[in-house]
């Protein structure tokens, strides 16, 4: 089971996501989100998961959503990310300068939804999360696991997931992967004993 932790913000977080077995460490760029952090940050806690030799294990996602394309260009060329991670809404990103960049598309679950429904995303990985009218995902809430029951391509579930729900989460979907956010957070800030113990329920470890 892979596990994403999404909207890392220091140091010492990403580190010890990566240390505890996170295989995905999402880096937030979007000017909307509290979360948002600049490039010298993210330059920051790569250069120190690069020192830690943390990077064989542990992939970094960029987050990008209504950030501006020249800083967009700065970020990845600055930085080499593994992925960057897009909304389906986010048209200006699926071409051009990106269209050939590894992609985790985060699609917002309106209701019921087949692997058919997906065919025009290729092999990229997607991120399965609640809907929230006028919020761009990272509602942290739960949508209806009834409505992606049939899916069988890979894709991580978002939406509402905590310590304590992940693994019946996995249970009656198993999902590729899990992504939280807002789940592994006390008062917006990163908790780092919900990191551990999400991580450990996900995995059974």
């Amino acid at each position: 089971m892979k596990v994403k932790i999404c909207g890392i913000q220091d140091i010492k977080t990403a580190i010890y996501a990566s240390e505890r077995g996170a295989d995905f460490l999402g880096f937030n760029f979007s000017p909307m989100s509290h979360r948002c952090i600049t490039k010298d940050t993210a330059s920051l806690m790569y250069n120190s998961l690069v020192q830690k030799n943390l990077l064989y294990s542990t992939r970094l996602v960029a987050l990008f959503y209504k950030t501006e394309r020249e800083l967009i260009k700065q970020i990845i060329k600055e930085i080499p990310f593994h992925y960057i991670q897009i909304l389906d809404s986010d048209t200006d990103l699926k071409k051009n300068d990106f269209e050939f960049f590894p992609k985790i598309v985060q699609v917002s679950i309106h209701g019921n939804s087949y692997d058919s429904d997906f065919h025009k995303f290729g092999n990229e990985l997607l991120i399965l999360d609640s809907y929230k009218k006028g919020i761009a995902g990272g509602t942290g809430e739960v949508f209806n696991w009834d409505f992606i029951s049939s899916i069988t391509r890979k894709y991580f579930l978002a939406g509402g997931l905590t310590p304590e729900n992940v693994k019946e989460a996995i249970d009656v979907l198993n999902p590729y992967g899990v992504d939280v956010a807002t789940g592994v957070e006390t008062d917006k800030v990163k908790d780092l004993e919900k990191i551990k113990r999400f991580i450990k329920n996900a995995k059974r470890i």
